[in-house]
């Protein structure tokens, strides 16, 4: 995809899925730094509005980054959700502690995650294997520059 060409009119949600977080709260090794330097950067030039990724057996949602350790005071930041609670056993360092870009993590259940998008706002939701609501977000549209 060609990101100067689209038109935000008519493509009013930009999403990302990726396989290893370029953020999260975990020890991170070089590949992961590597992934945030070269892309959070055009996930902000081009106005992404949310980053799914998994890799990690846990669940974890960051805020609008602004670098790798603040958090935007603005929405002009992708969000990025890491969720791999449905796969394999927990991360031995998923216990770490929350950090300075953590809203909420949680390592101890299996889980799963839907979104829902519409002209106006992205809805995520992250359940536990129960089926009970773990952790939300809403996320209004932005009023892109072009």
């Amino acid at each position: 995809m060609d990101m100067p060409s689209v038109n935000r009119t008519e493509t009013p949600w930009m999403i990302v899925a990726l396989h290893r977080p370029p953020f999260c709260s975990n020890p991170r090794d070089g590949i992961d730094k590597e992934l945030a330097q070269t892309w959070h950067p055009l996930f902000v030039k081009y106005e992404f509005d949310f980053v799914m990724t998994g890799h990690v057996h846990y669940y974890e949602r960051m805020c609008a980054v602004e670098n790798n350790t603040a958090c935007s005071t603005t929405r002009d930041r992708p969000i990025y959700i890491a969720d791999g609670t449905a796969g394999a056993e927990f991360s031995p360092a998923s216990g770490t502690p929350k950090d300075a870009i953590t809203e909420y993590k949680d390592f101890s259940k299996w889980g799963y995650s839907r979104f829902f998008v519409t002209d106006e706002s992205l809805n995520f939701t992250h359940y536990h294997v129960d089926n009970s609501v773990a952790d939300s977000v809403a996320l209004p549209r932005k009023r892109h520059r072009k």
